[in-house]
């Protein structure tokens, strides 16, 4: 494109047109351009940083290893040991920034739509996804509420719950869930977009609970913290584990009280049949009290680079395990209940 033209396509841009695009601050670019935020009035006027990216790096300064510049604390589980006066951390609040917010966001009257980008802004872009994905699920809840209220009218109709139309109704909840999903990804990834999340684990620092060898980087040459495949694995295998013996012994838990109800001499009794569900439900609370506490060991032991990854390894260990213990009794009373010991 020829310089004039650039001028002329210059001209036309407006500061709308840049408002949601990210990129590297430049002094010599025009100042224009970039967005300034005046949430703290004469404290900080016409700041490049919204409020939730002053507290990232302040964090990220704190947190930071020696040496890359930062004071090598980390804010976390660690902090609070007994040996450590600390009970908690947290940033204050930017009181007119806030008062705006509530206004937008909890108004007196009736009000459908979140104010996500104030939101992100504000607290974050792991809050701002958080209420995306509520207002986006309460949203598309509202036609299957619909159908299903429908189909409970016909219910109440027809005196039963096993009515002709029930298998119709089935066909729409899965056609659902397949595109509540897909959409989501679609608004997900719009949202991302907007709020500058692309590809963001790129930039992402290392925890300052990540323990690794300092070597040079074999691209440039810098110093970088480096954690080998093989010693990653070891641990994974020893975390997965001790996963697996868990999930085992909930199968082995069921199993038993299943077992126990289905002997020939007390299938009749009432009581031991409401007994083994009581122990069932306390069985399920128990465990998920010690798996979660296990868990978090687990994945602090696996010794994870980013925040990133230590959350989806997390994530991924609780679902697991969680689905298993709180729905293995359904599907053995589906799949092996018609066994007869």
């Amino acid at each position: 494109m020829r310089a004039k033209d650039q001028d002329q396509v210059a001209k036309k841009c407006r500061p709308k047109h840049w408002a949601r695009i990210f990129g590297r601050y430049s002094t010599s670019a025009p100042q224009e351009i970039y967005e300034r935020y005046n949430e703290c009035g004469p404290v900080r006027p016409d700041s490049l940083f919204k409020t939730a990216d002053r507290l990232k790096i302040t964090n990220s300064i704190i947190e930071a290893d020696y040496g890359d510049g930062g004071a090598g604390l980390a804010l976390g589980p660690e902090l609070y040991g007994r040996e450590n006066p600390a009970c908690a951390y947290f940033p204050l609040h930017t009181h007119g920034k806030r008062k705006s917010l509530m206004a937008k966001w909890v108004p007196k009257g009736w009000k459908v739509k979140q104010p996500l980008d104030e939101i992100c802004d504000y607290f974050g872009e792991k809050i701002g996804y958080y209420f995306s994905y509520l207002g986006f699920y309460c949203d598309w809840l509202l036609p299957l509420m619909i159908v299903g209220i429908i189909f409970f009218i016909a219910q109440i109709a027809d005196g039963q719950i096993a009515i002709p139309a029930l298998t119709i109704m089935a066909v729409l909840t899965i056609v659902w869930s397949c595109l509540f999903i897909e959409f989501w990804k679609r608004y997900q990834s719009r949202n991302r977009t907007r709020w500058g999340m692309t590809r963001f684990e790129r930039l992402e620092q290392n925890r300052p609970q990540f323990r690794g060898t300092r070597i040079a980087s074999m691209i440039d040459g810098k110093l970088i913290e480096y954690y080998g495949p093989l010693a990653r694995l070891k641990k994974q295998l020893l975390s997965h584990s001790v996963i697996l013996t868990l999930i085992l012994a909930i199968v082995a838990a069921v199993t038993g009280f299943f077992f126990v109800q289905n002997l020939r001499q007390v299938q009749d009794s009432a009581f031991l049949s409401t007994l083994v569900s009581v122990l069932n439900g306390v069985q399920i609370q128990i465990f998920n009290q010690i798996y979660s506490y296990v868990a978090v060991k687990m994945n602090n032991y696996e010794n994870h680079q980013t925040q990133s990854d230590y959350e989806n390894s997390l994530i991924s260990k609780l679902f697991a395990f969680k689905f298993i213990n709180s729905y293995n009794s359904l599907f053995y009373i589906r799949f092996c209940s018609t066994l007869r010991l």
